[in-house]
């Protein structure tokens, strides 16, 4: 990620590089410091307070925020600071696109061979780029949650009066995306547990009702408490509406065509799997919420 980042057809002088190290126990320090200009240390901390910390201390009037398992073009700064200057009532951000010799997982999840066709319609951390002075006029990351405070600022940022767009030419390949099943779903439950911590936000989340159709649905169906055979079938295909309708969704948004009934099967059953994991995280969620209750009384 920092070698990606040193080497940029905007002018090395004309920006700084700032890891915030967030309790790192290995050399990421010392090999940090071969290429930022600070690497500055704050712990036991959500992700928000972590990204706050570094916005505070950085020197410039654009902000630019990336995670360590990102890798970016050579353009990339160049481009989102032109992007900024064109338009300075903007945030801009950037969309995700497979790695070379990428699995199914992230092919189908991402759906952007290209790095132009972008399904996200709010920031991600991965790929953010705003004014300083925008970012603390709208209060910077919520530090209280763990996860979504991407998604948060995107959504204040627009309440505010900005313009937040995707944009293709700011992709970038995410390491950090899962490979498997496995940590697919372990993704979409971290994800998803703080969907009762923010039960406002949750309620005006289409996904947060979906999923907790999807589990609800799931529920019905796994106790087997509907015996007729018309009932099932007519509740199994209630319950695969809801991943199917994602998966429009996300074709449309990355306006992608379906290829073959075998590329729209792959891209369901990806979108199950999302559903799943957002349900278990829900129902760790709704478990953390009660053992904090009875704690309390």
């Amino acid at each position: 990620c920092l070698a990606s980042l040193s080497h940029q057809t905007y002018p090395r002088e004309c920006y700084e590089i700032l890891v915030i190290d967030n309790g790192s126990t290995d050399d990421t320090q010392n090999i940090a410091l071969k290429y930022a200009d600070n690497v500055l240390q704050i712990t036991d901390v959500n992700v928000g307070a972590v990204r706050n910390f570094g916005a505070k201390q950085a020197k410039g009037s654009i902000l630019v925020c990336t995670d360590s398992d990102c890798l970016v073009e050579p353009s990339w700064l160049e481009s989102g600071v032109r992007l900024l200057q064109e338009n300075p009532n903007h945030v801009f951000g950037g969309g995700l696109k497979p790695r070379t010799g990428a699995t199914w997982i992230e092919r189908y999840w991402l759906l952007n061979d290209d790095g132009n066709a972008i399904q996200q319609v709010d920031l991600m951390g991965s790929c953010i780029f705003c004014w300083k002075d925008h970012f603390f006029q709208v209060g910077g990351f919520d530090e209280q949650i763990t996860s979504g405070e991407d998604s948060d600022l995107s959504l204040r940022f627009k309440s505010d009066g900005y313009q937040v767009v995707m944009n293709g030419t700011l992709s970038l390949v995410h390491s950090g995306s899962p490979q498997d099943a496995t940590h697919f779903i372990k993704r979409q439950i971290w994800h998803s547990e703080n969907y009762l911590k923010n039960i406002k936000g949750s309620l005006s989340d289409k996904v947060f009702w979906i999923t907790s159709a999807y589990l609800t649905l799931s529920i019905i169906l796994m106790l087997g408490t509907v015996t007729a055979n018309a009932v099932v079938l007519n509740l199994l295909l209630l319950h695969q509406t809801m991943p199917l309708a994602l998966s429009i969704k996300r074709l449309k948004r990355s306006k992608q065509r379906i290829k073959s009934l075998k590329y729209l099967a792959y891209v369901i059953m990806l979108d199950n799997l999302y559903l799943a994991g957002r349900s278990i995280g829900l129902i760790k969620g709704l478990i953390n919420q009660q053992s904090k209750g009875v704690t309390s009384t």
